[in-house]
Order: C-alpha cells, then structure tokens, then sequence
C-alpha cells in the first residue's frame, strides 16, 4: 500500500506555480466541484512547507 514517490528532482520553483505576491499576503483561489473557493495564503509560508516536504522526501528517498 505505499504510496508512490512524488515527481522528483522536477519540481517547479514555488514562484513558478504561484504568481509572485504584491504584497505578504495573497490570495489563493480555488474551483473545485464548480464553486470558487478564496484562501488568504503567506507565501512565505507555503514555500516553507514545500521545502520542509521536500526535505522529507529527500531523507526517506
């Protein structure tokens, strides 16, 4: 039952995927089963945890 690794070493930089930010905080929209959902996101925060998956991944791996 193990799950498959994620896609590795190609992972898109964080500012690649999310637009760069105007200001700390913005807003992350997301459609899921037709409605439109707004999250306040720190995308320092999130790069944060992406790293720190990341990071994870890399000592299990």
């Amino acid at each position: 039952d193990a799950l498959p690794p994620p896609p590795r070493p190609d992972l898109p930089e964080i500012s690649e995927i999310i637009p760069l930010p105007s200001s700390p905080k913005e807003y992350l929209y997301v459609q899921y089963g037709g409605q439109s959902y707004g999250f306040d996101i720190d995308l320092a925060s999130v790069e944060f945890a992406f790293t720190k998956i990341d990071s994870q991944y890399q000592m299990y791996n």
